[in-house]
């Protein structure tokens, strides 16, 4: 049924399955469980974080939904926010790592490899340090690059062909 749910939300997106799957996969660890906590309070199937810190809730469009909420429903029902939280970004996901970015950090999809994550509210450093899998050269930086090849690095090796090429497309750009 989880599979089912996750191909229909994106052919509702225009995605490719395995797209959302593979960010599904190394969000939570391999675990496929909604009720996934990172180290920094973030949770399920896309690690929801909440709006600012010290808040519990993200907000989605114009609905607010609380941590603990998320943390509690299903994979099918979180499902439903998952879809929800990307509808917005449809036609601008085109390839995997347009996905996943969409999840980690909106502001770098279509960005080139060497663009580096940071905005007005977070700087590099503190980027790379929520995030330390991805600053790969431990710069206190993560471009996009960085993100693509630790993504595909931490696929099972016969799915790493297969989404390199769709990095390959996605580098071209």
């Amino acid at each position: 049924a989880f599979v089912r749910k996750a191909e229909e939300i994106s052919a509702k997106l225009d995605i490719d399955p395995n797209w959302l799957m593979a960010v599904i996969d190394l969000e939570t660890g391999g675990s496929f469980r909604s009720s996934e906590t990172n180290g920094i309070g973030c949770v399920g199937l896309i690690q929801f974080c909440a709006d600012k810190k010290g808040l519990t809730y993200k907000t989605i469009g114009t609905k607010k939904y609380q941590l603990s909420d998320l943390k509690a429903m299903n994979n099918l029902q979180q499902l439903d926010v998952v879809y929800n939280y990307l509808e917005s970004k449809k036609g601008k996901m085109t390839s995997f790592i347009d996905v996943y970015l969409a999840v980690l950090f909106p502001a770098a999809m279509r960005k080139p490899d060497n663009f580096v994550l940071e905005s007005d509210g977070l700087t590099r450093a503190k980027i790379a340090s929520q995030n330390p899998l991805f600053d790969t050269n431990k710069d206190n930086k993560i471009t996009v690059k960085e993100v693509k090849d630790k993504f595909i690095a931490r696929l099972p090796k016969e799915w790493q062909d297969y989404f390199r090429k769709n990095e390959k497309r996605d580098s071209a750009e």
